[in-house]
């Protein structure tokens, strides 16, 4: 452990020597300069010259040597994945799952895209148990599975998949809930 300068009891806090108390007295009151960031002059620098979100990007995508400069066009900045802003949005487009609905699920799912599509157009858009409304790909519709054997049972809605879930697909369960549902209702009549 280096002592500081300081105050010969305590752990150094910063390369100056200071302690952390001594430095932060120091910094406020402007006796040691505070770093800028090389990338932008105007923020406060992080770390390797950088600012904390170029310092951040550059951490990602693991290249530091050309933060802050995009390799699509190199005298733009960096957004993301090293690619300039507008490079970054195109890229994004083509690969969004809001282009694709299926293409995750069916992914996750070993199946077609088409062959969800296909269920999806057998249920004429509607959830295999309650037969509530649904839109193609939306995060609302759910591809419901058997966890035993890994086959696609139909298309949910939010509620009935998270339903069958919490339930573990145990009818003795469902039912129980069922019978429940209907000894209250029989209650709350008489």
């Amino acid at each position: 452990m280096k002592m500081a300068t300081c105050h010969p009891g305590r752990r150094r806090g910063h390369s100056s020597g200071l302690c952390q108390g001594c430095y932060r007295r120091a910094r406020e009151a402007g006796t040691i300069p505070s770093k800028r960031a090389t990338c932008h002059p105007d923020r406060p620098h992080r770390s390797r010259g950088l600012c904390q979100p170029c310092y951040m990007k550059a951490s990602r995508v693991g290249d530091f040597a050309s933060a802050g400069q995009a390799t699509c066009h190199p005298d733009r900045k960096t957004y993301a994945l090293a690619l300039c802003l507008s490079c970054y949005r195109q890229k994004q487009r083509k690969t969004s799952p809001a282009r694709q609905p299926w293409a995750l699920r069916a992914k996750r799912y070993n199946t077609s895209q088409e062959d969800l599509r296909r269920l999806f157009r057998a249920q004429d858009a509607k959830c295999a148990s309650c037969s509530a409304e649904l839109l193609e790909g939306s995060r609302f519709t759910h591809v419901d599975h058997d966890h035993e054997t890994g086959g696609i049972r139909g298309i949910l809605c939010y509620s009935c998949n998270t339903t069958l879930g919490n339930a573990k697909d145990n009818l003795v369960r469902l039912r129980a809930c069922a019978d429940y549902l209907e000894r209250y209702r029989l209650r709350v009549a008489a």
